[in-house]
């Protein structure tokens, strides 16, 4: 009945340990199986009760022939693989016998991973503010989001800012969650503004949770806050000598200011000379500069110190 791949028997791996009787003969020496694996597995099948020499054949859907058991003599056969998701035959075959043979077919399998049957869902974000100093940092009051496989099938949520054009800043993700009740998974959330370097302007928090299968779950996008202004910090000053020439130019090493408003907001450094008597003698500013970083300037100074004195 069974002795065609047309005529197979449908095999549907993922329904549990199966079983099957049959038997081969001169006449009918071999039968066919249609096995359709929905998710990469461990897959089992083996050849039992046997009143000959019958032999087992694992094949793609091609025919090629990918793993077997055959054993001479009456001995049970046994095929252990790894299988990805797709369609497979298996073949049972008279060996040496030369009378009927009845078997036992018997398969079974152990997905590599089982298809969750719920996504990550009712992702909610609290605490955001109206407004962030560039320098400061953003935390966020206890969150949640939901999973209907369990809290712990949550493994990540994304977070990243967008400004007024739309531009993606990518900030840390959480990866740490506690269970709130059996569905839904707590977590806190705090990063540091200070390295991204952001102007002054609008900004939205946006955050979407993933579950250990990828899928996502609904996207979270605040209302609009803004970054205010911060102050220039971190003004370092090397290579200056102890001792000068009245006519000598004074020149400095390679030096560096930061603002977490980004380095590009940084405006000038203002230099002066204080005397003895803390009188104030003016210099040249330095008003151009490279980036170091995000947030950090990097400039250079040189200055004649003639008729200064």
């Amino acid at each position: 009945m069974f002795d065609t791949q047309n005529t197979a028997q449908n095999v549907l791996l993922g329904s549990g340990a199966q079983s099957f009787g049959g038997s081969v003969a001169n006449l009918d020496g071999l039968d066919y199986y249609k096995l359709q694996v929905n998710n990469r597995s461990n897959v089992s099948m083996s050849l039992s009760g046997l009143g000959g020499d019958v032999n087992l054949f694992l094949l793609d859907n091609t025919s090629r022939q990918l793993a077997a058991a055959s054993a001479t003599g009456i001995r049970s056969e046994l095929i252990k693989t790894t299988l990805d998701a797709g369609t497979y035959f298996v073949k049972v075959q008279q060996g040496t016998s030369t009378t009927s043979s009845p078997y036992q077919i018997n398969f079974s399998n152990d997905p590599l991973f089982t298809a969750p049957s719920s996504t990550p869902q009712s992702l909610i974000v609290n605490g955001v503010k109206t407004s962030y100093a560039a320098n400061s940092t953003l935390t966020l009051s206890p969150s949640y989001v939901a999973d209907g496989d369990g809290w712990q099938d949550v493994s990540k949520v994304d977070f990243w800012l967008t400004d007024s054009l739309n531009k993606r800043i990518e900030l840390a993700d959480v990866d740490t969650f506690t269970a709130n009740n059996a569905a839904s998974a707590k977590f806190g959330y705090t990063t540091s503004l200070s390295q991204l370097g952001l102007t002054v302007g609008a900004y939205q928090l946006n955050a979407l949770a993933y579950d250990r299968a990828g899928a996502t779950s609904n996207k979270f996008t605040s209302s609009a806050f803004n970054i205010t202004n911060s102050a220039a910090q971190n003004l370092s000053i090397s290579g200056i000598q102890s001792n000068y020439d009245p006519t000598a130019t004074l020149t400095i090493a390679p030096s560096f200011v930061s603002d977490s408003n980004g380095w590009q907001d940084v405006a000038k450094v203002d230099f002066w000379l204080t005397n003895s008597l803390g009188k104030r003698v003016e210099l040249a500013d330095v008003t151009s500069f490279t980036g170091n970083s995000l947030t950090a300037a990097k400039f250079d100074y040189s200055t004649s110190l003639l008729g200064l004195a």
